[in-house]
């Protein structure tokens, strides 16, 4: 079933034409302009990974003689062995610092390299933005994949490093979807940012951090205005907010909820309140990846100081490393938390009481199926 789904997949984000060598050369994929989307060729497939390491990496096998044999290199690439692609200020940045800590992940590049919503945008098709933007900038972790090593029962020498991709918008900032093969036409995305991780490497494991959404929300509100630059104030959120559910209710007259969550229109708005939507977006990514491979936490466990080491035990377990040794545990016991808002973020105050009632009530529904799906998150819980 799920080599069958791959492929469907792939047929989609890279045509069906010929199955040589590597897939990066697929030319007209999500080009900048969308108009050009019909025009999918796929004359490059995918990588054999190799069996030798545990992260997905593969031989890129170039001629400096413009196609012939001569001269010809190899160099080790990489795709990421699990993302984190969701969501914004939901302790992410705290769980990534402390799993660069362990031996076997390799984190020199950039946390968040925003491929999927942001730079593949910048290139003329999918495979050019992967093999031109997003692999290269793994090269620096690539370096220490071969630090960590392990025999396998056939005798076979396997390096046991991975890397990783924390970019949190992943899963709700996909406003372009629309452009995407498969969605001209329809009110809610048939293809998302899940498929094309999953086509880059299908077995990736993906982790989610969760907070409760109206906190999460504020927080947001109050980080984004920093490279946005619009005024913060409880005042201001509070209207922001007002707005906000008012237009999604007049989204929700004539689309799903799923199709509003995915409204390109509001991601202009000032409060990114669809990122609170955890059910729609996570449920995208299991029926892609399925439900083994996809981990669901909350950042009120993993920064608690009483449950911070079980969430980080059962992050290693879940990427089937090694556990960290007790003296390990115990720094990462004693770190601080990191990404905590800034002192003068802290003088603009809480939302409104009014405001916090406001969102608890537009979010209940939400968390609601949240809790279906996870039994053991229930925000609702919290109010």
């Amino acid at each position: 079933m799920k080599s069958t789904f791959y492929s469907f997949v792939c047929l989609l984000l890279f045509g069906s034409a010929t199955l040589l060598g590597f897939w990066w050369k697929a030319t007209q994929f999500v080009p900048r302009v969308a108009s050009h989307l019909h025009n999918i060729i796929d004359n490059r497939f995918h990588p054999s990974f190799l069996r030798k390491y545990k992260n997905p990496c593969f031989d890129d096998v170039r001629s400096s003689d413009h196609g012939t044999t001569a001269n010809e290199t190899s160099t080790l690439l990489c795709f990421p062995y699990f993302v984190m692609p969701g969501f914004p200020k939901c302790g992410t940045t705290d769980l990534y610092t402390r799993l660069s800590k362990h031996p076997q992940i390799k984190w020199e590049h950039p946390k968040e390299p925003d491929l999927l919503h942001r730079h593949m945008y910048k290139y003329d098709n999918f495979g050019e933005a992967v093999h031109q933007y997003y692999v290269p900038l793994f090269r620096p972790s690539i370096h220490r994949l071969q630090e960590n090593f392990d025999v396998d029962k056939d005798g076979t020498l396997i390096y046991t490093g991975i890397i990783g991709d924390a970019s949190v918008d992943y899963a709700f900032n996909n406003s372009r979807w629309q452009d995407f093969p498969g969605n001209k036409g329809v009110k809610e995305p048939r293809l998302t940012h899940a498929h094309f991780m999953y086509s880059l490497y299908p077995k990736m494991k993906v982790i989610f951090m969760l907070r409760e959404p109206v906190e999460r929300l504020y927080s947001d509100y109050i980080f984004e205005a920093r490279a946005i630059g619009y005024k913060r104030s409880p005042k201001n959120f509070h209207q922001s907010a007002l707005k906000f559910i008012k237009d999604f209710n007049e989204c929700l007259r004539l689309n799903t909820r799923r199709g509003c969550a995915y409204n390109r229109t509001f991601e202009s708005y000032e409060i990114r309140l669809r990122a609170g939507m955890y059910h729609i977006f996570v449920n995208d990514w299991i029926q892609v990846f399925g439900k083994e491979n996809v981990l669901v936490l909350m950042s009120e466990t993993t920064k608690a100081a009483n449950q911070r080491l079980n969430s980080i035990r059962q992050i290693v377990k879940f990427l089937e490393i090694e556990p960290f040794s007790l003296t390990e545990e115990k720094h990462l016991y004693d770190e601080k938390l990191v990404n905590v808002r800034l002192p003068e973020e802290r003088s603009i105050g809480d939302m409104l009481s009014c405001t916090r009632e406001l969102l608890q009530v537009f979010y209940a529904p939400f968390n609601i199926e949240l809790t279906k799906m996870f039994p053991y998150i229930d925000y609702n819980s919290f109010y």
